[in-house]
């Protein structure tokens, strides 16, 4: 059976709006749930037939209105904790001081979970994934930038964490297909 797993970003969070560093209850704002209206259009050409999401509200909340409007059940989204945003340590709740990329690229420091720490959790998330996918052809993964740039890197076979910033920072509601080869899945 031939699969296709696709990433999306949440829709624009109240975090995102305010120019400040997300925490886990940061919600969708009017213009996220428009976001995720506006991409479940185009996401319903696909098929999809099994959505996973980060347990945070702004991911739940874009996987629940995809789901909507697709005609998928809210019930039957999958909730998977490795797929939460990178914890980024004291930073969190503060006003945005540096560029996004910074939050990115930052190994450590700050409390910031590291780079080796958010790839071996993003890669359970991946593997736990794969084996709730094996009945499915379409599956959507809702989370945040910083995992979608860490399947991007495990899923084209890379651990070079440098690498992460050849990869363009992930829009709200943006979404794009993963690259999984035989030997992941």
């Amino acid at each position: 059976m031939i699969k296709h797993f696709y990433f999306i970003r949440h829709g624009q969070s109240q975090a995102n709006s305010e120019k400040t560093i997300a925490q886990a209850s940061s919600p969708i704002t009017s213009l996220g749930i428009s976001q995720a209206k506006e991409v479940a259009f185009k996401l319903a050409r696909l098929n999809i037939d099994l959505i996973v999401s980060s347990p945070m509200t702004r991911a739940i909340q874009t996987a629940e209105t995809i789901a909507e409007s697709i005609g998928y059940g809210k019930s039957k989204i999958v909730t998977i904790n490795e797929l939460r945003e990178r914890g980024l340590g004291e930073l969190e709740g503060n006003p945005k001081g540096r560029e996004s990329r910074w939050y990115f690229d930052t190994p450590n420091g700050y409390g910031i979970e590291t780079h080796v720490e958010l790839y071996d959790r993003i890669k359970i998330a991946l593997q736990k994934i794969i084996i709730l996918g094996k009945n499915y052809s379409n599956i959507l993964i809702v989370g945040h930038s910083i995992s979608g740039d860490m399947l991007r890197l495990i899923t084209d076979n890379k651990t070079d964490f440098s690498l992460l910033a050849d990869y363009e920072l992930t829009q709200n509601a943006e979404f794009f297909e993963l690259n999984l080869n035989r030997e992941l899945q």
